[in-house]
């Protein structure tokens, strides 16, 4: 053995001996080091072998007694730098904050050691060398040595029940999977295998007369009942509670609980304050009841914690248990516990056993909402249903059989089932048409809107494409600006990146087609300048079924520099184009154009058919930001820093900004408790700096201070109390200076006059109503809430299929939303037959969902089962909800694995669903989002629709607020036909630092093991479970270094097993326990990981499986557990408040299978801006009629904006090049100034400068300028002449 062990600072010694250690242990005490480290006796340095031995000690003798791990913390204050020789030893109660760091190398810095009372996961008694407190009897023979105490009185016991105390007590249970493992009361016959538990402990009696007492130890006592005082009305908290026995079971006996024992407190201080929310719940019940009132989970919210304060806040007692708590709203506690409410409800005669009386009992338990839909076709399969509400469907039989049955069919409307019935899943589909109310109600909205839309009917256009012959110099001659014509592709001998990519929904021939904007005469050589017009099969649509095979896309690249222009002798033809056409037309027709940079699609404006060449651009800057507006601006710090603009201005041809200083309050001021990263300070101090240091405009709210309530005015709320998402910020203090010449921070009062314009208040009125949405597959309804937080959606129907799932959504929505329980099917199969209830088209202005991902995730081995094709035929039920309603706005939200690879690139679900909703008229874009780029702390990345109504204002996509993590890599999502990508990965500045999996969740108390299922003030604070099995493999995977799992203890970097030693015997403890799933424990698994705290969460899906191969990495990083369902909340952004239905696997499920907040609340900020006009207080810009452009004149109008004059000119030598139109910048009307309103329609990619927290760009940066650079003959633009011209604009810019 080691001659010494020790917690160790490097240069101090051993700090507790073995024989200390051992004698702790003996009291039940539970500690854990994360170093051991063995002291050479001559140096006392540290051991070369020290490494091996730490992991075997920390893992067998200390892992198996459960105790805690050693964290690192800064030195106490109260010790002086003289002192730090000395390592201070404390208890939980009186340690320093603790603050892990990944370093465990030698280190100058103090440790503090964390002893809880005891961290012991199994009975002090069956430890080998446990010594009993008092003599040790069977149950019957103390109990017979007790009474005959008590009857040594003369007198005869009471004639109702005998008691005697039970002290030092430990409860636990005894099963196969749960062996000897400790439990806490409220799980007494409240879930499944829980009917039976054991205590040990100390039965007393005491003699009246004599007061002697005599004290028995009793062990492994099983029993059932758990008697508990009456609930008196008036009483302030349970006063005793007793245990009785199976042995008692007949008798009156009965044991009252004193003290429990050491390594039970921390099971037991939480089940006390359980038994008095039970006895305060059944007291309001009662009272309601009286009242012939029926409780509510509402109710629970505020009026419950009203009416206890009413009762008992003259207790000191009830005062401490309530702010305990530390909140109103009791409806989590009351969730979380629910089933032992139940129990005593019932026990206590307020409520009846299968018919409860108050709804609160419906609600929790999924059943307060009913089916309200007629069913078309029932999909309650595998993974539709949440797993814990059907106890038996996941056994072996039933899934098989929900394996090979058939699925029900997919309701979908004709233009859908047109649109997707080539695709696999194509014979699941059942196309419904609109009954004739629905059809009229559909028809009138749809003229009162847009011309654009389409007319429900895929286009039979077989007429061919126009072909000229090359060498008729007539038809080169006829080319004039404004003409249409196309050319053959580049083939492969040319350097282009686009492919002719072949299609089996088009025979045509793959043509370039482009808009006319100049035409070149060289050596008698024409050549000509044109806006490159795209195909459906050259975007996102890739090869897939677009619905009209006559409709092309304007594009926003030109080849007006470089060599690339079209040749005279490479014209194919010359087109008649009807320009804001519509599908029934019976030639081409353009009516969209598509932004190929940002890749989407933005309905036609005149002023598209001009290149940015063509048209003199404004100087972009002078007129950008205005005094008091709120920006965010780059002065050389790692971070954007927040300010006010004070004043723009020019100095020796340079423009310049004054800004006021708004600084973050969490860096300032020192006496803060703990503010918000976004939180900021208002200043007097003012910079300058050159404008083009401003990167874009920044949300900024005051909340005042109220002198006489000694608060806020009025609540922080969204986006303001979300950390910084969407670039929001508020304010509630102001730097002043003091006598001393230092500064003080002081509470805004109503005094203050501030000249900031602020970002815009949630609750003030708006001109505009409110989008009215609907909630497709809305789940625990994170993502509905997250849009509705945008302030800008109202979200009034939602939809899911699980009971659980609808009632967590109605619990934590708005008044006025409706739940539709039940399939999508039958909610659409109601809306196409006009049955009651259902929302009617005109009534729906926003779509949003997130369908199930199963059927694309990389996580389901097989996606070709019928089950999963149900699955994915669900995004043709989303796009059918698009067809009927046609809303203003939508949002459809799945996995990114969602763009199939390239092999695949026939039978792409996403870019047949971009086909569908395009063909439709939408303006649509592409968004691969981070969550972590918006301020959640876990890895998740998502692949959103967003599509808004033509002539509408489109959403400009959110720039990421918070940075990535160290090493994140580029990436690219998908790949059209040009080899770029449908998106990418954004890297550009920040205002915040990603948020890590410890700093969310950084407020929490620790749970150990989490076996005590319940923490005081945190409800949700608790596991999923897992077994005896599963606790002992996790105790073998050290917390040290950050981020172990079991492939990095037993492989090496090369994948080879480590075999010697102690891991010989812990890898034997996975091998014999972990039965077929061998995959578990192969070199690439990532079973049994722990979360890296410095890192992001990993995803968190719909199952907390910490063994598991794929998503194992969701175990804690210091404690031996799993992550709690509130850790896996905050890294979906719920918020604390908010309740969760169901048992803790079902509230796992329904977490995982949600949208994370924070990438909602971004999309809703969008959203709001692009339909109200503005983020901030003011009325905002109206919203844009439909579009009154007609395709009469364009080309006139074309000519004459670019002054073409070819009359009396007869021979191509006497072209000559036609020179740009000096007024251009003038769009349509070149004697007035541009509106805001043209400024808000600007859609040249990237060069859109009225800059908000939604703008995809940096507003330093001219791309709509380099984005015309282009490579030879292509319609891309190179990367590098993007970037490059960019940067020579900007530095064009700061030179003036």
């Amino acid at each position: 053995m080691r001659d010494q062990l020790c917690v160790l600072r490097p240069d101090d010694g051993a700090i507790l001996s073995d024989d200390q250690w051992a004698a702790e242990v003996s009291k039940g005490v539970g500690f854990g080091f994360d170093d051991l480290r063995e002291i050479a006796p001559a140096e006392g340095t540290i051991s070369d072998q020290d490494h091996d031995y730490a992991t075997w000690f920390n893992s067998t003798v200390v892992s198996d007694l459960g105790f805690a791990p050693l964290s690192r913390a800064p030195w106490p204050k109260s010790i002086n730098d003289d002192d730090s020789e000395d390592l201070d030893l404390q208890s939980c109660s009186d340690a320093a904050t603790v603050i892990s760091e990944p370093n465990l190398g030698p280190t100058s810095s103090n440790l503090v050691v964390e002893l809880p009372s005891s961290t012991l996961s199994n009975p002090r008694s069956e430890y080998q060398g446990f010594v009993p407190p008092a003599p040790k009897k069977n149950e019957w023979q103390a109990v017979e040595a007790l009474l005959n105490v008590l009857s040594e009185t003369g007198r005869e016991p009471q004639p109702d029940y005998v008691e005697f105390e039970l002290s030092d007590f430990t409860v636990y249970v005894n099963s196969s999977y749960y062996p000897l493992e400790l439990r806490p009361l409220q799980h007494l016959c409240t879930r499944a295998a829980s009917d039976t538990f054991y205590f040990d402990g100390v039965l007393s009696a005491t003699n009246p007369i004599s007061g002697t007492t005599m004290r028995f130890y009793v062990q492994r006592v099983p029993f059932r009942e758990l008697p508990i005082e009456a609930y008196d009305d008036e009483a302030v908290t349970v006063e005793n509670i007793w245990i009785r026995s199976d042995h008692n079971k007949k008798n009156e006996i009965y044991y009252k609980l004193g003290t429990p024992s050491r390594e039970y407190e921390r099971f037991h201080a939480p089940f006390l304050w359980i038994a008095d929310l039970a006895h305060h719940v059944i007291t309001y019940c009662a009272y309601l009841h009286s009242k012939s009132r029926k409780a509510t989970l509402e109710d629970f919210q505020s009026r419950f914690k009203i009416f206890l304060c009413r009762k008992h806040n003259e207790s000191e007692v009830f005062r401490s248990w309530a702010a305990a708590h530390g909140s109103d709203d009791f409806r989590t506690a009351v969730v979380t516990n629910v089933d032992f409410l139940w129990k005593e409800a019932v026990g206590a005669g307020d409520e009846q056993p299968g018919s409860p009386f108050h709804h609160f009992w419906k609600e929790i338990d999924g059943g307060f909402y009913k089916p309200n839909l007629s069913s078309a076709a029932q999909t309650w399969d595998d993974d539709n249903r949440y797993k814990g509400e059907k106890d038996d469907y996941r056994t072996k039989r039933n899934k098989q059989r929900v394996q090979n049955e058939k699925v029900a069919k997919t309701i979908v409307t004709p233009y859908m089932y047109e649109a997707f019935k080539d695709m696999p899943f194509g014979d699941v589909l059942e196309p419904t048409s609109l009954a004739p109310t629905v059809q009229a109600c559909q028809s009138a909205m749809v003229q009162g809107t847009s011309q654009f839309w389409e007319d429900g009917k895929f286009n039979t256009f077989e007429g061919g494409f126009p072909v000229g012959n090359p060498e008729d110099k007539g038809l080169a001659l006829s080319i004039q600006p404004g003409d249409v014509i196309s050319t053959p592709p580049d083939g492969d001998e040319t350097d282009t990146k686009w492919k002719i990519e072949k299609s089996k929904h088009s025979e045509h021939e793959h043509k370039w087609y482009g808009l006319v904007q100049k035409v070149h005469v060289s050596k008698g050589v024409q050549s000509f300048d044109v806006i490159w017009m795209y195909p459906p099969r050259d975007t996102p649509c890739g090869v897939m079924k677009y619905p009209y095979k006559n409709e092309l896309f304007l594009s926003d690249l030109c080849n007006c520099e470089g060599s690339g222009k079209v040749e005279a002798k490479d014209v194919l033809a010359k087109h008649d184009i009807r320009w804001f056409g519509t599908p029934a037309e019976s030639g081409l027709f353009v009516r969209q154009t598509y932004l190929a940079d940002d890749k989407r699609w933005v309905s036609l404006e005149k002023k598209h058919m001009f290149c940015v060449h063509n048209r003199k651009e404004k100087q972009q800057g002078v007129n950008l930001y205005h005094p008091g507006d709120t920006v965010l601006a780059n002065i050389g710090l790692e971070y954007l820093q927040a300010f006010e603009v004070d004043e723009i201005f020019k100095e020796n041809k340079r423009r310049l900004v004054r800004l006021r200083r708004l600084l973050r309050r969490k860096e300032v001021d020192k006496t803060a408790l703990d503010p918000p990263a976004n939180e900021l300070v208002y200043t007097d101090q003012l910079v300058e700096t050159k404008l083009s240091a401003v990167a874009r405009r920044c949300l900024v709210r005051v909340f005042r201070h109220n002198e006489q309530l000694d608060r806020l005015d009025e609540k922080i709320t969204a986006p303001y109390d979300r950390d910084g998402t969407g670039d929001a910020f508020f304010i509630t203090h102001k730097e002043v200076c003091d006598e001393h010449g230092g500064f003080r921070y002081m509470p805004l009062g109503d005094g203050d006059n501030l000249t900031l314009r602020q970002g815009f208040h949630p609750d003030h009125a708006t001109k505009l109503p409110r989008l009215s949405g609907l909630d497709l597959f809305c789940g625990g309804g994170n993502f509905g809430r997250g849009l509705e937080d945008g302030d800008g959606i109202e979200m009034k129907w939602a939809n899911d299929l699980s009971p659980t799932a609808i009632h967590t959504y109605m619990a934590n929505s708005k008044p006025g939303c409706t739940p539709y329980l039940g399939s999508v099917d039958d909610l659409l199969h109601a809306a196409l037959t006009g049955a009651k209830g259902a929302p009617r088209p005109g009534e729906v202005h926003f779509v949003s969902g997130g369908s199930p991902c199963q059927g694309f995730s990389v996580l389901t081995n097989n996606t070709s089962t019928p089950k999963q094709r149900k699955n994915q035929s669900l995004i043709a039920s989303f796009a059918s909800f698009i067809d009927l309603y046609r809303p203003y706005y939508g949002l459809l939200e799945n996995v990114a694995s969602i763009v199939q690879p390239k092999s695949k690139k026939e039978s792409c679900f996403f870019s047949q669903l971009v086909c569908a909703i395009v063909g439709l008229g939408y303006q649509v874009q592409i968004l691969p989002l981070e969550a972590w780029s918006f301020g959640s702390s876990q890895s998740r990345i998502r692949l959103f629709l967003l599509f808004t109504a033509p002539g509408l204002r489109a959403p400009k996509p959110p720039l990421p607020s918070h940075s990535h993590p160290p090493g994140t890599q580029r990436r690219r999502f998908g790949k059209m036909s040009n080899g770029l990508p449908f998106g990418e990965r954004y890297f550009g500045p920040t205002p915040f630092k990603f948020v890590s999996a410890q700093e969310a969740v950084h407020d929490l108390p620790g749970i150990y093991d989490g076996l005590a299922d319940y923490c005081i003030g945190w409800p949700d604070h608790r596991t999923n479970g897992f077994t005896a099995n599963l606790r002992e493999q996790l105790r073998l995977i050290p917390t040290r270094p950050w981020g172990m799992n079991f492939r990095k203890l037993f492989y090496d970097d090369e994948g080879r097993p480590i075999r010697e030693g102690r891991r010989e015997m812990d890898r034997n403890v996975f091998d014999s326990k972990t039965g077929k799933s061998k995959q578990r424990t192969e070199p690439n698994s990532q079973g049994w990981g722990r979360v890296h705290p410095n890192h992001l969460f990993p995803t968190v899906t719909t199952r907390c499986n910490l063994t598991d191969s794929k998503i194992g990495k969701i175990n804690h990083w210091d404690e031996s557990r799993p992550l709690s369902i509130l850790e896996a909340r905050r890294a979906q952004g719920f918020l604390d408040h908010e309740v969760v239905m169901g048992r803790p696997n079902t509230q796992w499920h329904i977490v995982g299978n949600s949208v994370d907040r924070h990438v909602a609340l971004a999309l809703g900020l969008a959203i709001r801006e692009a339909w109200f006009g503005t983020l901030w207080e003011d009325d905002g810009e109206q919203q844009r009629p439909p579009y009154p452009e007609q395709e009469s004149s364009v080309v006139d109008h074309i000519r004459q904006r670019l002054s073409v004059e070819y009359e009396g000119l007869s021979t191509p030598d006497e072209i000559e090049p036609v020179p740009c139109d000096e007024g251009m910048d003038q769009l349509l009307d070149p004697t007035t100034e541009s509106s805001d309103e043209d400024k808000v329609f600007r859609y040249t990619p990237r060069g859109f400068y009225e800059l908000t927290p939604a703008t995809s760009v940096d507003g330093n940066e001219d791309v709509g300028v380099a984005a015309s650079h282009h490579e030879r003959g292509q319609k891309r633009a190179n990367p590098f002449l993007v970037e490059f011209m960019a940067k020579r604009f900007r530095d064009s810019e700061d030179s003036r």
